[in-house]
């Protein structure tokens, strides 16, 4: 069980409204220790994924999802997935923070407000 809420949002799927895992539309957030039993027709075989989205996506989160096709059951093939994902040292509410400009923004290694007028392409006027 996760110890903060949490909600379940699908790519590649088409669950209904209320399953779509956005906090609040219509669905509320899963409280620690609740549980939800999602179902829904999932048409489209394929390689999808599905994430909280809530912050918890930027601590991992996230996870491959394969819907397989009946037609393919007899085939002799072993699926590989790999599911790559960026990853940060900084805290989720430090990422966003930075996205929001509600904080101050890193990532810049310490260039910000640093004349770059020698470099082609670098021209930062204005920037602070």
């Amino acid at each position: 069980a996760l110890a903060a809420p949490t909600l379940i949002h699908w790519h590649g799927l088409t669950p209904p409204f209320g399953q779509d895992g956005v906090p609040d539309l219509p669905q509320p957030l899963l409280q620690p220790g609740q549980n939800h039993d999602y179902s829904f027709p999932v048409a489209a075989p394929g390689t999808h994924w599905m994430h909280a989205h809530t912050l918890q996506e930027q601590q991992l989160l996230a996870a491959p999802l394969i819907v397989t096709d009946p037609a393919d059951e007899g085939r002799d093939e072993q699926p590989v997935v790999v599911l790559f994902h960026d990853f940060s040292f900084k805290t989720p509410e430090e990422l966003l923070a930075g996205l929001t400009g509600s904080a101050p923004a890193s990532g810049t290694n310490g260039m910000a407000g640093h004349s770059m007028s020698g470099m082609s392409g670098m021209d930062m006027q204005g920037m602070s």
